[in-house]
């Protein structure tokens, strides 16, 4: 018996050790390819200046939005790099994890990176990459940084991007100005006391939008992406929720953020994500 229970100890061990060290081998491998990824985005980021006759082919309510949000005139934002922590659900059945994240946001031309670590199971971090730096997008979860638990990619993962970048452009506003990928229309609510607009962003062939919705202060409360088309994500609608406004520099933007999937009236929650950090290039 006592032989037994140092054999499970030594194994024991030797997986705590083994879990030990495919993370200091895994994490920065991981970390290489996120900063190889961070670097095509700011190598590809253009930087433009805005106007006041940009806000004039927007609707009036993401006027009234924008207008508070940053300056009338100025430089749009070329790359913006974020630090995130919070709460993510990697499936629709499995529990809440903690992470942390690291995050790059192109705004001319639209580009999105994120590097998110979290804690699946005891001594067995996840470490997750989507990207989305072009004509392709991907995700990519790796346990301990280095086994490859799973890929996808292509146009859906690309759209889905496409969406969350829009959802998320709340936190680099001057992206939500017209441009040659970007535009605004009208639309319609049933809701009392809401006001609505839709966005739509273009690249490389693919078309995504999303409405925004404005309460009364302002500031939009939510922002619900179209259906998209095709792929395993037909009939889903991507939503963003946003609280926590304030004031960061110049800029009034949200630092709390939920993230999740509708399906008909019913919403799925996938992340929960507290901004921690912002810097403007």
């Amino acid at each position: 018996m006592k032989k037994a229970v140092i054999f499970i100890l030594i194994l024991i061990l030797i997986a705590i050790g083994a879990a030990y060290w495919a993370q200091r081998v895994g994490k920065p491998e991981f970390e290489a390819m996120a900063d190889q990824l961070f670097e095509a985005v700011d190598t590809q980021a253009a930087q433009t200046m805005y106007s006041k006759a940009d806000f004039e082919q927007v609707p009036e309510v993401a006027v009234e939005y924008l207008k508070r949000a940053l300056p009338e005139v100025g430089v749009r934002t070329r790359v913006v790099r974020i630090t995130e922590t919070g709460r993510i659900k990697m499936a629709e059945d499995s529990s809440w994890d903690d992470f942390s994240s690291r995050q790059m946001s192109g705004v001319d031309p639209p580009r999105l990176v994120w590097a998110a670590e979290a804690d699946w199971a005891p001594l067995m971090p996840v470490m997750t990459l989507m990207a989305y730096t072009g004509e392709k997008g991907f995700v990519r979860s790796y346990f301990w940084g280095m086994v490859e638990g799973f890929a996808n990619g292509g146009l859906v993962i690309k759209a889905y991007l496409m969406q969350r970048w829009l959802g998320e452009a709340v936190w680099y506003p001057d992206a939500l100005l017209p441009s040659a990928r970007l535009r605004w229309e009208r639309a319609d609510t049933k809701v009392k006391g809401v006001k609505v607009a839709r966005v739509i962003l273009e690249d490389d062939g693919i078309k995504v939008s999303g409405q925004f919705f404005f309460g009364g202060g302002g500031a939009p409360m939510f922002f619900l992406g179209d259906p998209l088309p095709f792929g395993h994500l037909a009939g889903q609608r991507w939503y963003c929720q946003y609280s926590d406004w304030r004031r960061q520099g110049d800029r009034q933007i949200p630092f709390e953020l939920i993230q999740g999937v509708r399906e008909g009236i019913s919403d799925d929650r996938r992340l929960e994500i507290t901004l921690q950090s912002i810097d403007y290039r």
